[in-house]
């Protein structure tokens, strides 16, 4: 009964919400997953922002952008020119990046982060709150700190908030 519907799937931990996407739009092919972009949040020319995509108040994207699916920008984040973020993955309320930064599949950048401008974050990495990425991330860490380090290893779906 649900197959022509719009949904959204608002399940905070990527590995989660990335499973849940998958199976929704394997079992509804006709069913919609808009992206939602709120009013006051700012979207610049030329960049895409793709299905699924959830972009909280007050957020901007800079232009030549590319948000993938079923991401979350959360309220206040700043995200510069000619950024690249993968599917599924999170960036919290008031991390602020350079111009050309890339973050990987199902990574999580947390509250209040700077990211300088041309580094890439891999996939599955969660950044702690408040760090500041000044070099480029490994996939599957936890990194964290000002200047930010890699602190441990991570698997795909470990919790990102453990």
């Amino acid at each position: 009964q649900y197959a022509n519907s719009n949904f959204c799937v608002a399940i905070g931990d990527n590995a989660t919400r990335e499973r849940v996407f998958e199976e929704y739009k394997s079992k509804l092919l006709t069913a919609k997953f808009p992206s939602l972009i709120h009013t006051s949040s700012i979207v610049g020319t030329d960049t895409l922002v793709d299905e699924g995509t959830v972009v909280m108040p007050l957020s901007n994207i800079g232009p030549n952008s590319h948000v993938g699916r079923c991401c979350i920008v959360n309220t206040c984040a700043s995200i510069d020119h000619d950024s690249k973020i993968h599917d599924f993955a999170s960036i919290a309320p008031g991390v602020i990046s350079g111009g050309t930064i890339t973050i990987g599949k199902r990574s999580a950048v947390s509250i209040g982060t700077v990211i300088r401008h041309n580094l890439s974050i891999g996939e599955d990495v969660v950044i702690g709150a408040n760090s500041y990425v000044n070099t480029n991330i490994e996939n599957s860490v936890v990194a964290y700190g000002s200047p930010c380090k890699k602190v441990r290893i991570r698997k795909k779906c470990d919790p990102y908030l453990d």
